[in-house]
C-alpha cells in the first residue's frame, strides 16, 4: 500500500497536485490525522517548510528501528 510508504524528496522540490476530471471531492489526509476535501480543479502544493523539524532521538531504540515498528516493515502484512 501506498500510505505505508514514505517518499522523500530533495527540499528544493515543490509537489503540485491537481485534482482532475468533473467527479467527485478527494479526501487528503495529512500524517494520519488532518483531513479536508478537495474539488475538481482544486490544486494542492507540497513543499519544505522554512523553519526545520526538530527530531528527539530515543537512546533505547534507533530511528529505522522504530520506523520498522511504526510502517510494520518487514512484518506479517508483508511491509
Amino acid at each position: 500500500m501506498l500510505e505505508t510508504r514514505p517518499v522523500l524528496l530533495p527540499p528544493e522540490v515543490v509537489l503540485r497536485i491537481e485534482i482532475s476530471g468533473r467527479g467527485d471531492k478527494v479526501g487528503v489526509i495529512v500524517d494520519g490525522q488532518s483531513s479536508f476535501s478537495l474539488a475538481p480543479g482544486e490544486v494542492l502544493e507540497v513543499r519544505a517548510a522554512e523553519k526545520r523539524l526538530r527530531l528527539v532521538s530515543s537512546p533505547r531504540r534507533g530511528y529505522f528501528e522504530i520506523l520498522r515498528a511504526k510502517l510494520n516493515w518487514g512484518g506479517v502484512n508483508g511491509g
